[in-house]
C-alpha cells in the first residue's frame, strides 16, 4: 500500500498529517536495544513539496542522520535526495545514473526541536519551492493521483551508537541508487 502525502492548498499543518515511522531496523548494531524512533511527513502546499523529519533523541551524536529519498516510478532519471544531521541539513541533491550528484539550492531548512508525549526531539523542516522541484523532475505533476517512489532511513556510523532503519523495509546491502523505495501517492488531504 502506498504511503500518501497530503496535497492542500494553503500552509502544511503538520499536527494532522500522517507520519512515515522508521521502525525496521534489521541489522542492529553494537548496541542492539539502540533503534531511536524517527519519523518524517510530507506535503505538497502553496509553499512547495514540506519534507519534515525528526529523531527522538536526547542528545544526539553529530553523525546520527535522517534521510528521504525520493524517484518517479518506473523511470531511473533522477533521485532526489534529502539528509539532515543534529547541526541542519547536511546533504540536498539529484543523482542521475553514471553521474555525479548535483547539489540542489534553494532549500529551506527551518529547525524543529521540542518534547511530546514521546520523548525530546530534533529535526528539520525542509521546504522545496515548486520551481526547484520541476527543476529535479520536469515530468511530474505535483497533483493529487500522482505517485512517486521513496524511504525514509535513520542511520548512525559512531562506533557504539552505529545503526540503519527505515520506514520501507530495506536491504541495507543494496546500495543501488534507486534500492529500498517504496510507494507514495499524491491524495487531496
Amino acid at each position: 500500500m502506498a504511503f500518501k502525502i497530503s496535497v492542500v492548498s494553503g500552509h502544511a499543518s503538520f499536527e494532522s498529517l500522517p507520519a512515515c515511522k522508521v521502525i525496521s531496523y534489521p541489522n542492529p548494531g553494537a548496541r542492539e536495544d539502540y533503534r531511536p524512533f524517527a519519523q518524517a511527513q510530507f506535503c505538497v502546499d502553496c509553499r512547495g513539496f514540506s519534507v519534515r523529519m525528526i529523531a527522538f533523541e536526547v542528545k544526539p551524536n553529530a553523525e546520527s542522520r535522517i534521510e528521504a529519498k525520493f524517484a518517479i516510478p518506473g523511470r531511473t532519471s533522477a533521485l532526489l535526495v534529502l539528509a539532515v544531521v543534529p547541526g541542519g541539513l547536511q546533504e540536498a541533491y539529484v543523482q542521475k545514473p553514471g553521474e555525479q550528484p548535483c547539489p540542489l539550492e534553494g532549500v529551506e531548512v527551518i529547525p524543529v526541536d521540542g518534547e511530546d508525549l514521546q520523548g525530546v526531539y530534533w529535526g528539520y523542516h525542509l521546504i522545496l519551492p515548486l520551481p526547484l522541484l520541476e527543476q529535479v523532475f520536469p515530468e511530474f505533476l505535483w497533483i493529487s493521483g500522482s505517485r512517486l517512489e521513496g524511504n525514509v532511513f535513520k542511520r548512525c556510523s559512531a562506533p557504539g551508537w552505529e545503526h540503519e532503519g527505515s520506514f520501507f523495509p530495506a536491504d541495507f546491502a543494496k546500495t543501488g541508487l534507486f534500492d529500498n523505495l517504496g510507494a507514495l501517492e499524491l491524495v487531496a488531504y
